[in-house]
């Protein structure tokens, strides 16, 4: 499908969704993938890892395709500014910034998160969600 949502920020920021639709070569062919790109890509473990790398990377190409990523420790840096990536279910997004480092994240709404509440929030947290799964996944975004 591609781009869901595109620029939602207001600054000099780029920033969009991918509703991930496409199969693995499909994203293939929409990436311009560097000599990292290649390794880690191959390097991952599951075909829904290497299919969110390559959302992320389709989205950043599309955004921009001077930007590239690479990882510090599981952390994103870019060619240039700042980025911050999420990918959760069938999304990838990513926010870019040339000066600033933003936060991002999205979260699939779901069950499983009754699971972990307890573990994961505090007791004004709880109190505040009593329960739902919708109010627990937006707090759990915005930590």
């Amino acid at each position: 499908m591609g781009i869901a949502l595109q620029n939602f920020t207001k600054d000099e920021s780029l920033s969009g969704i991918w509703e991930i639709n496409e199969s693995e070569d499909a994203l293939l062919k929409l990436c311009k993938l560097t000599e990292y790109d290649k390794i880690l890509i191959n390097d991952s473990g599951s075909k829904q890892r290497r299919i969110e790398l390559l959302a992320v990377r389709a989205l950043l190409h599309t955004l921009n395709p001077e930007i590239t990523i690479q990882y510090d420790n599981r952390k994103p840096i870019c060619n240039k500014g700042y980025i911050s990536i999420s990918h959760s279910d069938k999304y990838a997004a990513i926010v870019w910034h040339p000066e600033k480092q933003p936060t991002l994240d999205i979260e699939h709404i779901n069950d499983r998160i009754l699971r972990i509440a307890k573990r994961a929030f505090n007791d004004d947290e709880l109190e505040f969600a009593n329960d739902n799964t919708q109010s627990l996944t937006t707090i759990w975004s915005c930590k």
